[in-house]
């Protein structure tokens, strides 16, 4: 279930440590890079902690709304049990609703990354469009990334 970051704000920054110079912690940036989010409150940034029917905490979404233009960007998801179906569905249906909500909804990610067949069938689902640029950063590694952009147009918006 999403709730209101703010709420767990504490847990969820001492989890992202827990994360620092991890491959995990490259593909949610997307740069080779140390970052906690700062969990706050704001008017077009949106961020949920997600959890259990325990409230343990699973995972982390975050994105922003630009009204003026009927857009959502900026997607951040983080998950800290990556097995827990829990996650898929509460992202799924969090999409789903700004898909239907909003004239645009776009996010990015690294190569690498295990979701990506998620998101290309999310892309496909809607008839959404996938961009690659190749060789756009680079890993803990050394090794180029390729960058995935994921749009998808909601033409009755």
């Amino acid at each position: 279930m999403l709730k209101p970051a703010i709420l767990y704000a504490d847990v969820l920054t001492e989890l992202f440590q827990e994360y620092l110079y991890t491959e995990e912690l490259f593909y949610y940036i997307g740069a080779p890079i140390n970052w906690v989010p700062e969990i706050s409150v704001s008017d077009n940034k949106f961020q949920y902690a997600i959890v259990d029917e325990d409230d343990t905490v699973l995972g982390f979404l975050s994105y922003s709304i630009d009204l003026t233009t009927s857009q959502v960007r900026d997607f951040g998801l983080f998950s800290f049990d990556p097995n827990n179906s829990i996650i898929g569905i509460d992202v799924g249906k969090k999409l789903k609703e700004l898909i239907n909500t909003y004239h645009r909804v776009a996010w990015q990610m690294v190569s690498g990354n295990p979701v990506k067949r998620h998101y290309d069938e999310l892309c496909k689902y809607y008839n959404g469009n996938i961009m690659v640029l190749h060789d756009t950063t680079i890993d803990w590694n050394g090794y180029y990334r390729d960058s995935y952009y994921y749009e998808i147009i909601n033409l009755n918006k």
